[in-house]
This record gives structure tokens, C-alpha cells and sequence, in this order.
């Protein structure tokens, strides 16, 4: 993902943009199989990505999957970049549940020019704090503050 972008996105949030361009990571495509699997199980909702990926985040007994908060970047759309929450497991292949009801509702496969670029939470924070909320994410603001306190 462009640099100019990643801070367009994070308007007047210098250190913030900062921070994330430093520490961000850049994933290809969704594992399909895997993504669709983990959406029957948490019967996963459109435009619910956060929720979504905090059931599977819960419901992961395997301790295998990281929780990610960045930007969904969809090349069929020109590139366009949305706000967007998703896990990768220990291959570093990325599960996004919230794709699988898109594509039922669109008729597409919503799994074909997408990639990913963002941050990986602590799992036990993010639970934690959706929990002490009584929310799911958007977290990745609270986390920069967190950890990079002024």
C-alpha cells in the first residue's frame, strides 16, 4: 500500500501514522477454504468484520490465529482501501470471515483481488477490551494510545 494513502487515511495523526506504517504488514489474497469454514461457524455477518473476527479470535482453541486492524484493500475497486479487521494463522495466511456472506449476497467471489495491510493486537487485549466495552473494534486507535503513551 502507498505511503501517501496510509497517511491520507490517518489524516492529521502523525505519530499514529508513524507507527503504523513502521509496524504494519501486508498480506495477498485470503485462504478461501479456511475463511469460509470459520464463517459458518461464527455464522458471520456482512459490514460486521470486528464482531466477526472477534467470534473466530474466541472461538480459536488452538491458539493459532493473530488478530489484525487495518485496511482491507479490494484492486477489483481501483485500489480502494476500507477499514477492516481480519486474522492470519501461523502459515501467515489471512482469514477473513466477513468476506463469505458478501460474496452470497453480491453473487461473486469476494475472495479474488483483495490483499490486506495492517497491524496485528494483542489477542488477549483485544478480547479483553471488548469485553470491558461491550464492543468489538475498531480497537486500533485505543492500542496506538496504549502502547505509545504520550
Amino acid at each position: 500500500m502507498k505511503k501517501d494513502l496510509i497517511f491520507a487515511l490517518c489524516g492529521n495523526h502523525t505519530k499514529f501514522y508513524d507507527w503504523f506504517y513502521t509496524n504494519a504488514k501486508e498480506f495477498e489474497k485470503p485462504n478461501q477454504e479456511l475463511s469460509q469454514i470459520w464463517a459458518k461457524q461464527i455464522h458471520s455477518e456482512i459490514q460486521k468484520c470486528y464482531l466477526n473476527s472477534w467470534r473466530v479470535l474466541v472461538k480459536d482453541y488452538t491458539d493459532d490465529l493473530r488478530y489484525f486492524e487495518g485496511f482491507l484493500i479490494d484492486h477489483a475497486l481501483g485500489d480502494l482501501p476500507f477499514s477492516h479487521a481480519w486474522l492470519v494463522n501461523t502459515n501467515d495466511q489471512v482469514i477473513d470471515p466477513t468476506l463469505e456472506p458478501l460474496g452470497k449476497k453480491l453473487k461473486i467471489n469476494a475472495y479474488l483481488s483483495k490483499s490486506y495491510y495492517g497491524m496485528e493486537l494483542n489477542k488477549t487485549w483485544v478480547i479483553k477490551t471488548a469485553i470491558k466495552l461491550k464492543r468489538t473494534g475498531d480497537f486500533i486507535f485505543d492500542y496506538y494510545e496504549v502502547n505509545n503513551p504520550v
